[in-house]
């Protein structure tokens, strides 16, 4: 054994014989040359990347020839790893390798050795870790429904795949093109928060943790609706007459029909309808709301009483020219309709004063009588205006009053 040769240098052999003979022998012819080696360098730890297919499964792994010691690399030894145990090992002569068939739901870790003429050398540390996940199976056209509680969900349900290619199974479901939400690994889900009215059809698509397929085809078309939403009324009593107004303009997602019922009669929507009444008379009306399915809403109601009609006295500017301090009389009214009405100033007794004993239009001439009597327009159902009828301070505590339309409204006491 020749020690101390440099490995890759080619070294030929000859010898010659001695015996006690004073000469050796000739040097035979050399030998055939040979070149001393040791084992490959370990290796660099390979790059190890998933290949990019629907199927999965597939990793390229790569790695750079270390130093051969003095021989060429007959070949490489590649294990293929996972959980920490050797799965798989292949024998290449070259410097790259597609490892296939491995699982989609595993992750691999891979390591490289080198082979010459004088033995395998030693393993290179482990690649970085890479999971072969491939891409979910489409899923098939899935079904829409509108459950028990029909307002503002829809129930989808689907057929499962046969391959996620991946950890992490899930399925996710959108509505009209957005909003994908996950369903995790079941075939069916309620859809909640939308709109009753809006019609909806639903995809699915499955994902593992890190892909998803394509969208599958869209479902029949559902329009969620709710319960039939209540109407509002209310009511305003005026001169002869109750006034209602209501609306039932809200929708459910479904046709619906108004019934107004009690003081007035109708079927629009939405309306101001007044029924007649007598002054202080309550008058009532409701309305229910009924959809295209059998749904009623509550039913509201609302009354309310037609006026009673009022007329009073109050004092006005002051009036120049009387011996005392004069003032017009206002006239004030609500509760009327909104015809033309004639009013006329009344007072009671004035005798102390000189005047009549008895209720009387303080206008001459004297008696009077309500058809002599001066009489004011008062127009529309309510107002106030200042007449030319007046009373100095000397009345004062005498009661007054008017006249509408030959009837005597409130009595007051003038100057209180």
């Amino acid at each position: 054994t020749w020690t101390g040769l440099e490995n890759g240098t080619a070294y030929t052999v000859r010898v010659q014989a001695k015996n006690d003979a004073p000469d050796p022998s000739d040097w035979s012819d050399p030998s055939a040359p040979e070149t001393p080696a040791a084992p490959p360098a370990a290796p660099a730890a390979p790059t190890a990347q998933r290949v990019d297919t629907a199927v999965g499964g597939q990793i390229r792994v790569t790695w750079t020839a270390p130093a051969n010691n003095g021989d060429a690399i007959d070949k490489y030894w590649l294990g293929v790893y996972t959980g920490g145990e050797l799965v798989k090992a292949i024998d290449t002569t070259e410097t790259s390798q597609t490892v296939q068939d491995l699982s989609t739901g595993s992750s691999y870790k891979f390591r490289v050795r080198a082979t010459n003429k004088a033995g395998n050398g030693p393993a290179s540390p482990f690649s970085n870790e890479v999971v072969p996940y491939g891409t979910p199976d489409t899923p098939g056209q899935p079904t829409a429904s509108l459950g028990s509680n029909t307002s503002g969900q829809a129930n989808v349900r689907w057929s499962g795949i046969g391959a996620f290619r991946g950890d992490g199974a899930r399925y996710e479901v959108q509505a009209n093109g957005a909003g994908a939400r996950s369903a995790g690994n079941t075939t069916s889900y309620t859809y909640s928060g939308l709109n009753n009215g809006t019609s909806y059809s639903f995809q699915v698509r499955a994902c593992n943790a890190y892909t998803c397929s394509a969208w599958s085809a869209s479902s029949n078309a559902v329009t969620p609706y709710g319960p039939p939403p209540n109407p509002t009324i209310s009511a305003s009593g005026g001169s002869g007459q109750v006034t209602f107004t209501w609306d039932a303009r809200g929708t459910n997602g479904r046709a619906t029909t108004v019934v107004v019922s009690g003081a007035i009669s109708s079927t629009a929507k939405s309306g101001t309808q007044s029924a007649s009444a007598s002054p202080g008379q309550a008058k009532q009306a409701c309305v229910t709301v009924t959809d295209s399915e059998g749904q009623k809403s509550d039913t509201v109601c609302d009354s309310a009483s037609a006026l009673q009609p009022r007329a009073w006295v109050t004092q006005g500017d002051v009036r120049g020219g009387c011996e005392s301090t004069c003032r017009y009389w206002v006239v004030n009214w609500s509760g009327f309709d909104s015809g033309n009405h004639e009013v006329a100033c009344w007072a009671g007794d004035t005798s102390s004063e000189g005047g009549p004993s008895y209720w009387h239009d303080i206008h001459e001439p004297h008696p009077p009588t309500w058809a002599a009597s001066i009489k004011y327009p008062m127009n529309g159902s309510s107002g106030s205006r200042q007449l030319s009828c007046y009373m100095g301070a000397n009345y004062n505590g005498v009661e007054v009053a008017f006249m509408v339309d030959g009837e005597r409204y409130e009595i007051s006491r003038w100057g209180s």
